[in-house]
């Protein structure tokens, strides 16, 4: 009888270090799942920062009459203009906002202020008096094609300038991906002094002009 009652001790012992032992182990790979870093999340996180059609621009490039200033993607990432000229990469091909035109493809030789504008890049962002009255930004960007059924527009580089005919108005630019010397060009109608100001501010600011 002592012996059954000594073995039965021995059985309660064992099972409730055994569940003891089972219940820290969960414990311990619960906390060390959940201190792990999703890989799914991640992917799905660089996934949709890579797919959402915004605008990813390498460089701006701003001439103010004889001032030139090429600023990089670091520099500008936070500028309220680089927001402003996507949202007018949305509007411009669609209307609103006070823009009603209807974008026209050019070729760069149609279109003058465009090649004065390659050829301020190419000496070095240096102006000449054939040049040094214009003012304007560039995006470079890398070709961006949408994929299908992706309502975006498909763009190289954007240009915006004071139209140098009417400094009222100002003058989109899309340069196509797949022709790069091709570019859609739309009237803004009563954008030049806007554009005038925020140059003003971005280079008060970036450069203390």
């Amino acid at each position: 009888m002592k012996r059954r009652i000594f073995i039965y001790v021995l059985l309660i012992c064992f099972n409730t270090f055994l569940i003891i032992g089972c219940s820290k182990k969960d414990k311990d790979n619960s906390s060390t799942l959940a201190d792990q870093p999703s890989s799914n999340v991640s992917e799905n996180n660089e996934n949709t920062n890579t797919e959402s059609g915004q605008l990813q621009c390498k460089e701006m490039i701003v001439q103010r009459e004889a001032d030139c200033f090429s600023f990089k993607k670091d520099e500008i990432a936070r500028e309220g203009l680089l927001q402003d000229i996507e949202d007018l990469l949305w509007i411009v091909p669609r209307g609103g906002a006070g823009i009603n035109e209807t974008g026209t493809d050019k070729d760069i030789s149609e279109v003058p202020i465009i090649k004065d504008i390659n050829k301020v890049i190419h000496n070095n962002y240096t102006t000449d008096e054939t040049n040094n009255k214009y003012t304007w930004i560039r995006l470079v960007c890398d070709p961006y094609l949408p994929k299908e059924g992706e309502n975006a527009v498909k763009h190289k580089d954007i240009i915006l300038y004071v139209d140098p005919d009417n400094v009222s108005d100002a003058v989109f630019g899309i340069q196509n991906p797949d022709k790069d010397s091709q570019w859609n060009i739309t009237v803004l109608p009563g954008y030049g002094e806007w554009l005038k100001k925020e140059i003003d501010i971005l280079l008060r600011i970036k450069a203390g002009l």
